[in-house]
């Protein structure tokens, strides 16, 4: 399983995998205890792959922080998630020491704590996500190009060059 393929829910606990799409959304299967639940599409979803961490010089996707606290930590966290403020800062300095410290909180950190948690057995994080907009399609000539679709609506077409007419304002007598 890749990294990208892991979603998380907002006002939903823990990580899921998209098993289905629906007319209204889509069927999401918890990672923890295998429930599957609907997703409305109006839901904020965020991939895991899709994440990344403020540092004072640049941002680093999330993935690499896991590799960073599997090297430092291994299978067993050295911190409890659920630790205090002071001392999940402490530990995640100790792993990433340029991390931005005005945008990232402990509550965000807690968080990643309990992901890596429930990922460290069941990902790879050392594997890279392949990125899917390299993908190009063949034209009907056998080139590589990719091929540009014109979609066209049912919407009046407007002639850029016509006259538009004054607006007339009716004054009350």
């Amino acid at each position: 399983m890749k990294l990208k393929e892991i979603l998380t829910v907002p006002g939903m606990s823990g990580l899921y995998k998209m098993i289905a799409t629906t007319k209204t959304g889509f069927i999401v299967e918890s990672l923890t205890d295998g429930k599957r639940m609907p997703v409305s599409s109006t839901q904020r979803v965020s991939g895991l792959g899709d994440i990344f961490i403020y540092r004072n010089d640049e941002e680093m996707p999330l993935g690499e922080v896991f590799l960073k606290i599997k090297e430092t930590d291994g299978d067993k966290l050295t911190v409890n998630p659920k630790g205090t403020d002071d001392e999940l800062k402490k530990y995640f300095k100790k792993i990433i020491p340029d991390f931005d410290e005005g945008k990232v909180h402990a509550s965000h950190i807690k968080k990643m704590l309990s992901w890596y948690e429930i990922l460290k057995d069941k990902v790879d994080f050392a594997q890279k996500d392949d990125d899917d907009s390299d993908i190009s399609l063949p034209n009907k000539e056998g080139n590589d190009k990719p091929v540009v679709k014109n979609f066209e609506t049912n919407a009046p077409k407007v002639d850029q060059h016509s006259k538009v007419a004054p607006i007339k304002v009716r004054k009350k007598v």
